[in-house]
């Protein structure tokens, strides 16, 4: 049985169907669940080896073997060194790099509470793989992205392998020399599969860490659909933002040169490009109607405007010729104001 609840997939196990016996449910973490598909899931929750900790009671030491462990309840600490302690709670799962590498355990966990654990060896995620779940190897270097590059590296090459279909899983495990690999057909064109879907998943990750470089909400953020357009983007926000916003290139010089602007950084200059809009006037037109328009900061481009502002003893005449500005004090313009460009 399983349903998607609030928190996921969640799958529900009997002895019956388990290699070890366990009966209960397994809240599947969302990234596995999304990079393997719920077939997958299904397919590892039989070869889930269950176990429950005390609080204080020691999870893994350096030198036993690694294993892919799932935090199914509870809180489970790791000392990566001396002044490093990374803590996984439900959904969180670890090792992935050093299953996949065949490693020994060079940290040590321990339950903070009352914990369930479900942990799957890596003979049952090669057999796994080779069964046609290549998509788990591809998981695996996902969920520990932030290891160190040799290591991923390494790993990288070991998915690789597997995701031919042509390595068997003991080969893995001996020594860790150079395995080599029957270049089927098949096996080449998984393979290729892989390398393209593993691409996508990197530039995403690239992509989304250079959303950052702008706040939430940012009119930037939007021109960011791809990786490439989301490198100019930060590397040359002003370019983009003129050419998003179709400013004609002489008219984004003068604003640049505006007292308010010229000292801003260049990612504020693009953001006040991007919202820009240009509109052109002939001699005796209405700029702006207070009374049904929304409050904004107008900039004088070219040419002159005059505006009639009213007060409540008098009235002013105002004339602003070009790069000056209308409305910055309050972004909102007096009543009966008459003036715009931008």
């Amino acid at each position: 049985k399983d349903s998607v609840a609030g928190e996921g997939l969640v799958i529900e196990m009997r002895k019956d169907k388990s290699a070890y016996g366990w009966t209960g449910k397994w809240t599947v973490p969302d990234l596995l669940a999304e990079q393997v598909g719920e077939a997958g899931c299904h397919a590892i929750a039989p070869k889930l080896r269950p176990g429950r900790f005390r609080k204080g009671q020691r999870v893994f030491k350096p030198g036993d073997i690694c294993e892919l462990m799932f935090v199914n309840k509870g809180v489970v600490s790791v000392a990566e060194g001396v002044l490093r302690e990374r803590v996984l709670v439900q959904g969180d799962y670890y090792g992935s790099i050093g299953v996949l590498l065949a490693e020994q355990r060079t940290t040590e966990a321990t339950a903070e509470e009352e914990t369930e654990m479900l942990f799957l060896s890596g003979r049952d995620i090669f057999e796994l793989v080779n069964s046609g779940h290549y998509e788990l190897s591809h998981s695996l270097l996902f969920a520990d992205a932030g290891a160190p590059k040799e290591r991923l590296h390494r790993a990288h090459g070991v998915a690789k392998l597997l995701t031919g279909g042509d390595v068997h899983p003991d080969a893995i495990h001996d020594a860790g020399k150079r395995v080599p690999q029957t270049q089927t057909e098949e096996g080449k064109k998984r393979i290729e599969q892989w390398k393209a879907s593993f691409k996508i998943d990197e530039e995403e990750d690239e992509r989304q860490r250079l959303m950052k470089t702008f706040p939430v909400g940012s009119a930037l953020r939007g021109l960011m659909k791809t990786l490439k357009k989301a490198e100019v983007t930060v590397s040359d926000p002003v370019s983009v933002a003129t050419q998003y916003s179709r400013i004609p290139v002489k008219t984004a010089r003068a604003l640049l040169k505006v007292p308010w602007l010229k000292d801003s950084s260049k990612y504020a200059v693009a953001e006040v490009l991007a919202r820009c809009k240009m509109r052109s006037f002939a001699l005796g037109a209405k700029v702006m109607d207070p009374t049904t328009e929304k409050a904004h900061i107008y900039l004088v481009s070219r040419g002159t405007f005059r505006g009639v502002l009213a007060h409540k003893t008098h009235t002013e005449t105002r004339v602003l010729k070009r790069k000056e500005v209308f409305g910055l004090v309050g972004f909102a313009p007096p009543p009966s104001a008459g003036v715009c460009l931008l």
